[in-house]
């Protein structure tokens, strides 16, 4: 939902670390992709997805974060930033 996307955005740039991201919706919960400018506390981002998906009702989500070199982008040049599951 918007909600969660909003909230899921907040999380992460909240952490002056993430310099950009990609989220995929998964069968159980999420799998972020990051890219860092300097440290980020992945720790704090994973726990605090999986307070957010579980107060919107997902009962024991499954939340992976992973710094990564780079994101793949668009035609335009954009990071496609969440993917649905489908």
């Amino acid at each position: 939902t918007v909600v969660q996307c909003v909230g899921l955005a907040s999380i992460l740039l909240a952490d002056g670390g993430v310099a950009d991201m990609h989220v995929r919706q998964t069968e159980r919960g999420l799998e972020a992709s990051i890219t860092a400018r300097g440290h980020c506390d992945v720790d704090r981002i994973r726990l605090a997805m999986a307070d957010l998906l579980r107060r919107s009702g997902v009962e024991e989500p499954v939340v992976e974060v992973r710094v990564v070199d780079s994101l793949d982008r668009l035609w335009s040049g954009k990071v496609r930033q969440f993917e649905p599951m489908g």
